[in-house]
């Protein structure tokens, strides 16, 4: 075993490799440097001991609460611009798509105009199959109105439902913090 080697064993015992106790104490206390260098470091650790505990600065904790808050301001922030940035870029991306789909569709103002001339007739005839579709069931026009008020209905509970949702997706805990 060389002086480092010994050294290291004297200054912390346990994470060496372990090796019979009577080698240990006779390897380490044979050099008079090395049993120096213990007893100035058992003397230094004792002291360190001895020594009372500090704690923090005066408004360590209010100042480490401010700059938490702050870090989590900036994450909040962080995650509102990327979400908004990519229902940006999907929405451009949608028009962009669209504008080159009319911009194809301009070519010939005919073709234009006859497609807007088809998709009206289109929902004309869609709401014609549903009223035919809703007579059919009970009486016409009682039967149409009551499945408008039903679709509508469903649409407000559908904009409550997603309503609670973003509450309780944003929930305001005592400390301030959103889960």
């Amino acid at each position: 075993m060389n002086f480092r080697e010994r050294e290291n064993l004297l200054i912390d015992p346990l994470e060496q490799v372990p090796s019979p106790q009577a080698d240990l104490g006779r390897e380490v206390l044979a050099p008079a440097e090395l049993a120096e260098l213990g007893t100035a470091w058992w003397t230094m650790e004792a002291e360190i001991r001895r020594l009372p505990l500090l704690g923090p600065e005066t408004g360590f904790r209010r100042r480490w609460i401010e700059r938490l808050g702050r870090r989590r301001d900036q994450h909040r922030r962080r995650q509102v611009i990327l979400a908004l940035s990519g229902l940006l870029s999907g929405a451009f991306l949608t028009f962009t798509l669209l504008g080159i789909e009319t911009l194809a569709r301009l070519a010939s103002p005919a073709a234009l105009a006859s497609d807007w001339i088809q998709g009206a007739i289109n929902a004309r005839n869609a709401i014609e199959a549903a009223v035919q579709l809703l007579s059919a069931f009970g009486g016409g026009l009682p039967v149409l109105v009551g499945g408008v008020a039903l679709a509508v209905a469903l649409g407000w509970l559908s904009v409550l439902w997603l309503a609670s949702m973003y509450r309780y997706a944003f929930v305001n805990l005592s400390n301030g913090v959103t889960k």
